[in-house]
């Protein structure tokens, strides 16, 4: 199955192939490619793409046999399609083990799986949890994978009963089978089954589809890119040095923000001033006149929503309902090259609830996000637990440097909660 050359080892699919064709394949090596996994295969072109290296042979192995036992397109299905191809890969390797070669990972690929899964734990992204465990199925990484998720709270385990599930289905249509590899088609029907408990526990919307980090195939063992994010590869950090790109939008605010007394007008209490309005305050500070109040009053709040933050629809929405008028309020997050910075409230108005989900699970354009929040009026409130990245979601120096020469020079207080944000809110108000 493979040919020893200058540059490593090279597959051969026409071995392996259920068809003949006198149109040979196109071999390329994923160490000099800029692809989102370590190894793909395209049926129709006749294209594979694998470390052509010896540590690159379970790949191979894994490639050549979607060549031999997966069908050339997978079929549409009415849910993820990312769901059927990680079972699709379970289904994969089960059988390459049934056959005696098993997907064998080197220590350093082990390692780099390990540390996709624990950023998806840290995420709180509990479709990649059960799609990079499942993929593990048949590997030598299951174990490791399955045996952390005990200990990743409610959603570890459920990612953990998902992946005992499908090992289960697994088996039982591999028992039925005459070839003792499971046939596609209960692949499919595994799938749908894995679908419909993943929208049980709200992990699908409507339509059937996921907002999380991980793609699909052998991608989702070792690949931690967010979908439709091309042309980079998770193991190198060349890129984290730099922030993302980021876009800002304004939702729609039909809602009218609750006031405090005296929060959201336009005037102030002063010492000077013609128009006396609060006598009681002589003995005290003496701000017995009413003064126009200059800016816009409030202050303004912006909201990391990472998955590291933990923070969900309903916690921003009750802090909408305890921000007075006046405030601004934004959230932020991004997917692995990019992000959107959400403007959610402003003056007087706020946005519904189903405006509030986060655009994605990573952080990446902290430092955009920064710059908007150090031109907005003070004072600026900075909800976040200070772990910030670049591109690929990956820390580096001069993102922290950059980070923390913006909170210095804009005055940008940063606090840990919502709660205590609003609370900040609210003594600017009545101040």
């Amino acid at each position: 199955m493979y040919q020893k050359r200058k540059q490593g080892f090279k597959p051969f699919p026409e071995l392996v192939e259920p068809f003949s064709s006198e149109e040979p394949w196109k071999i390329e090596d994923t160490n000099t490619l800029q692809l989102p996994s370590n190894g793909a295969v395209d049926h129709r072109r006749r294209w594979m793409a694998v470390p052509l290296d010896p540590s690159g042979r379970p790949v191979s192995r894994h490639e050549l046999a979607h060549v031999a036992w997966s069908p050339p397109h997978l079929p549409r299905v009415r849910f993820d399609a990312r769901v059927l191809a990680v079972v699709e890969d379970a289904r994969i390797n089960r059988g390459l083990d049934v056959i005696g070669i098993p997907v064998y990972l080197d220590q350093e690929m082990c390692a780099h799986v390990r540390l996709l899964a624990a950023r998806d734990a840290k995420r709180n992204d509990t479709f990649a949890m059960v799609a990079r465990a499942t993929a593990s199925i048949g590997t030598n990484l299951e174990s490791d994978l399955t045996g952390s998720l005990g200990g990743e709270g409610c959603a570890g385990q459920f990612a953990l009963e998902c992946v005992v599930e499908v090992r289960a289905a697994l088996e039982r249509a591999e028992a039925r089978s005459a070839e003792g590899i499971a046939p596609f088609k209960s692949g499919v029907r595994i799938a749908r089954t894995l679908a419909r408990k993943l929208q049980a526990e709200g992990l699908l919307d409507s339509r059937g589809r996921a907002k999380s980090s991980i793609e699909t195939g052998c991608c989702a063992l070792g690949h931690g890119e967010d979908e439709g994010d091309e042309g980079a590869c998770d193991r190198g950090a060349a890129g984290a040095a730099h922030p993302g790109e980021m876009e800002i939008v304004r939702a729609p605010m039909p809602v009218r923000l609750r006031s405090l007394r005296g929060a959201g007008r336009s005037f102030r209490a002063a010492t000077e001033g013609s128009v006396v309005r609060s006598l009681t305050r002589w003995p005290t500070d003496k701000a017995i006149f009413r003064r126009r109040r200059s800016g816009h009053g409030g202050a303004s709040v912006l909201v990391d929503t990472s998955g590291s933050m933990s923070i969900e629809v309903s916690d921003l929405d009750r802090l909408l309902l305890a921000t007075p008028a006046g405030a601004r309020v934004a959230i932020y997050s991004a997917t692995r090259r990019s992000g959107e910075l959400r403007i959610i409230a402003h003056r007087n108005r706020r946005a519904l609830a189903a405006d509030l989900e986060p655009y994605g699970r990573a952080n990446v354009v902290d430092v955009p996000a920064l710059e908007w929040l150090a031109k907005q009026p003070g004072p600026r409130l900075w909800v976040s637990d200070g772990k910030v990245t670049g591109i690929g979601d990956q820390p580096s120096e001069p993102v922290t440097a950059r980070v923390a020469e913006i909170c210095r020079s804009a005055r940008i207080e940063r606090v840990a909660t919502l709660e205590v944000a609003a609370d900040r809110a609210k003594a600017r108000q009545r101040s």
